[in-house]
């Protein structure tokens, strides 16, 4: 890929792209010189994965398929993805916002973390600090965001890993010429970021605390306590009913206290606090009541903006009205139509969601509010019209809340696929993710799947995101 095509050049790094799919079809390229190679193309698909295993952690990246096919991006595209990434975080924290300010039917959507609200507290500049929105690459290019995932770092630093490692190891057949990986890292951004954050919540001596819960997600905590320590910050790591709390101070194993990465969600189908969590936890709460300590992923973020109902709230008058013109305008083109999937939910129009969702069950997805990996989400193309209004009414009279998303027709392009029967030719679909940390845009994940539904339990891979320098030529492949 490196030598040969088109010596085309990207113009000024001002350029707005409206268009996605020659990024995909750049992909698509590179996956055709893997199917010309496809011993090579095994044998590294293999190295890489073993790599992440065995020397980087074995635990998080077992469930991992990392297809070596990169996503390769010219300053010009990945500037216009953070465009829509940062407006999208002007949305949210928008409606975090009028939540706090208690507006009625925002309040009201959102009732069931009324426990939780007096312990929102706005305490850096945003509400939100780090996550991640994820998004599909529509058949006419256009990236719709579909969900928030604001509680975790994610595969935020794990992805760290997967771009570092193939930038340095990949075979030229691979390679596109000029390609990069950030600068400066996100292993070295994180950890710095988050010394920065504390440093402004500067609450005296003290250790960043990474506390974990009764569903025990460790995956990841020791690459974020990694990260931290590089930057200077002393971290400890514990449940968060091990908090301890002495004369106005807090501590985990005998270590002040001055900060917390929460490492949990609080509601979700698979993972969520007990019904006795609060007062197994009341130290941490209580701590946070007092503004004792810098709470990294506020509740704030591990309610409302973890909550994919947020996609709803956009459409709620109230909501609307507080919307500036451009923010309007990005939640019309770039958001799917999203509606609480109740019996007495309405469209703008005033029709009955769910007579609609049966009617054109094709074009909806079903999805829970509350949670990650994919859990729980169904498409009207996958179902029988008798299997398709048992689960509308299960969702909508059972104890999870769900969602009612339009589906999006996506933009497919090729991918080579190493597995157990060899090097194959996928047909696969984008669902990527923009990672933000606390008022930017920070970094790309791409993950595709051949499947409807693109998740963790259908199988989905995950593609090394590699950066083009302004200046890289461009193989066969024309500016959008």
């Amino acid at each position: 890929m490196g030598k040969g095509g088109s010596n085309k050049t990207w113009g000024d790094h001002l350029m707005q792209i409206t268009d996605f799919r020659p990024v995909l079809e750049r992909t698509g390229a590179i996956a055709d010189e893997a199917l010309k190679n496809p011993k090579d193309y095994a044998a590294y698909t293999d190295a890489l994965n073993g790599y992440l295993r065995k020397e980087v952690d074995g635990d998080y990246y077992s469930h991992w398929d990392v297809q070596p096919c990169p996503v390769a991006m010219t300053e010009p595209e990945r500037n216009s993805l953070s465009r829509l990434g940062r407006t999208l975080y002007q949305v949210v924290e928008r409606i975090l916002q009028m939540y706090a300010n208690g507006i009625d039917d925002v309040l009201d959507y959102n009732r069931r973390y009324s426990l939780f609200r007096p312990l929102m507290k706005r305490q850096l500049i945003t509400w939100q600090e780090n996550g991640r929105y994820d998004f599909i690459v529509s058949k006419a290019g256009v990236p719709l965001f579909i969900e928030t995932n604001a509680a975790m770092a994610s595969g935020y630093l794990p992805g760290h890993f997967v771009q570092q490692r193939f930038v340095e190891t990949a075979p030229d057949f691979l390679r596109v010429e000029g390609m990069v990986g950030e600068t400066p890292d996100r292993f070295d951004t994180f950890g710095e970021y988050i010394r920065s954050c504390i440093a402004t919540f500067d609450q005296g001596d003290g250790a960043l605390a990474i506390l974990v819960d009764e569903n025990r997600k460790l995956h990841e905590v020791e690459m974020i306590k990694q990260s931290c320590e590089k930057a200077g910050v002393d971290v400890v790591v514990g449940d968060v009913g091990d908090l301890k709390h002495k004369n106005g101070d807090y501590f985990l194993d005998g270590t002040r206290i001055k900060a917390t990465f929460n490492k949990f969600r609080l509601f979700g189908a698979q993972h969520h606090w007990s019904g006795d969590a609060v007062s197994r936890y009341h130290v941490f709460l209580e701590g946070l009541q007092n503004n004792a300590f810098l709470s990294i992923n506020n509740f704030a973020c591990l309610t409302i903006a973890e909550d994919k109902g947020i996609f709803a709230a956009m459409r709620m008058p109230s909501v609307r009205q507080a919307m500036t013109t451009p923010e309007l305008e990005f939640i019309d083109k770039h958001t799917p139509a999203t509606y609480s999937l109740t019996d007495n939910a309405v469209t703008e129009k005033g029709e009955s969601v769910k007579e609609t969702v049966l009617k054109t069950q094709g074009e909806w997805i079903l999805k829970p509010r509350n949670d990650y990996r994919g859990s729980g989400i169904w498409s009207g193309r996958d179902h029988s019209s008798e299997e398709w209004g048992k689960m509308v009414k299960e969702s909508i009279e059972g104890p999870v809340p769900y969602l009612a998303q339009a589906r999006i027709d996506p933009f497919f392009f090729n991918l080579a696929h190493s597995g157990p029967d060899g090097v194959r030719q996928e047909e696969v679909r984008i669902v990527g993710g923009i990672y933000f940390r606390h008022m930017g845009v920070s970094s790309i994940v791409a993950r595709v799947s051949p499947h409807e539904v693109v998740n963790a339990i259908n199988g989905a891979y995950v593609l090394p995101e590699v950066v083009l320098p302004q200046e890289a030529k461009v193989p066969q492949l024309q500016p959008a």
